[in-house]
């Protein structure tokens, strides 16, 4: 895990997630790509894309986020740190 509660990030856009891990393929949940673990960010997650979260749980496998609506798990491979440490 690479971030702790309290800790700043910026969710990644689907069409970052593209282009590291395939493009996306139709799912149950629309459009899905599947991040190492095998974790799927999914067009409902899109909306986060982009946006600056708190890191508010970790879960051992994922995070919850400030200001998210849902039970989605975000990992590592769906985050990027914002500002020091």
């Amino acid at each position: 895990m690479n971030f702790q509660v309290g800790d700043k990030v910026r969710v990644k856009k689907i069409q970052e997630l593209a282009a590291l891990y395939g493009k996306p393929h139709q799912g149950v949940c629309g459009a899905t790509v599947v991040v190492p673990g095998g974790y799927h960010f999914t067009s409902n997650m899109e909306h986060y894309g982009g946006t600056i979260r708190t890191i508010e749980e970790n879960l051992g496998d994922g995070y919850r986020l400030s200001g998210v609506d849902g039970n989605y798990t975000f990992t590592d491979a769906m985050l990027d740190r914002v500002g020091g440490h």
